[in-house]
C-alpha cells in the first residue's frame, strides 16, 4: 500500500541521509527534498552532464554521488532519475543528419552518445553503471570511448550500443537530448547540473 511504502522510503532515506551528514551540501540537499517529496506520487531529477568533463566525470564516479543515485534509482516510482549526457555540445543539420560538436571534441560526443544509448536500451541501473564505468575509465585519458566502453560491457553489449551509437538511432537520441538541454531555462552555465 501507499502508506507502508511511504513510510518505508521515508525509512531509507532518513537513514541515509543521516549517514551522508558530512559528506556534501548539495547532495543532502538533494536527499533532503527527495525525503520531503517522497509523500507525493512522483518526482523528477535531471542531471545534465557530458562525458569529458572534469567535474561530471568526478560527479558520476565519486562515492558519495554515484551510493547517492544508485539509492535513488530503487524507488522508480517515486524518483524519475534522468541522465542527459550532451552539456555544452552544439548541433547543427545537413542531409545526413544531426551533427554535433562538443566542448571537449569528438571523442566526448562518442561519450554522450554511448551514455545516451545504454540509458535508452538497458535497465535504468544498468544505464547508470555503464555511464560510471565509462567515466571511471576516462582517468587515463587517452581518448578512446570504443575502448572504455568495450571494458565495460560484454561483447554482445558492446555490439549492441556501437550499432545505436555509429547508427540513425544514436543520432535521433543525441538530437532528442539537445533538445532537452538547450530547452533548460534558465540556460546552463556550468555542469554538471541538477534541475529538479
Amino acid at each position: 500500500t501507499q502508506s507502508t511504502w511511504g513510510h518505508q522510503i521515508n525509512k531509507n532515506l532518513k537513514e541515509y541521509i543521516t549517514t551522508l551528514m558530512n559528506k556534501n551540501l548539495l547532495l543532502i540537499t538533494v536527499l533532503a527534498l527527495c525525503y520531503v517529496a517522497s509523500a507525493a506520487p512522483h518526482l523528477t531529477i535531471d542531471m545534465f552532464t557530458e562525458s569529458l568533463c572534469p567535474d561530471c566525470v568526478g560527479f558520476l564516479t565519486q562515492t558519495s554521488y554515484s551510493s547517492f543515485y544508485k539509492v535513488l534509482l530503487k524507488y522508480p516510482d517515486v524518483v524519475q532519475l534522468n541522465l542527459w549526457p550532451y552539456g555544452n555540445a552544439r548541433e547543427s543539420q545537413d542531409e545526413q543528419g544531426y551533427k554535433f560538436k562538443c566542448q571537449h571534441g569528438e571523442e566526448e560526443c562518442i561519450g554522450n552518445l554511448y551514455e545516451a544509448c545504454a540509458l535508452r536500451k538497458f535497465e535504468r541501473v544498468a544505464g547508470f553503471d555503464f555511464a560510471q564505468c565509462l567515466e571511471g575509465g576516462l582517468s587515463k585519458q587517452d581518448g578512446n570511448m570504443d575502448k572504455y566502453a568495450e571494458e565495460c560491457l560484454n561483447a554482445e553489449q558492446f555490439e549492441q550500443l556501437r550499432q545505436c551509437v555509429y547508427g540513425q538511432e544514436g543520432n535521433q537520441l543525441m538530437h532528442e537530448i539537445a533538445q532537452k538541454t538547450n530547452s533548460l531555462v534558465p540556460a546552463h552555465q556550468y555542469l554538471s547540473l541538477i534541475h529538479i
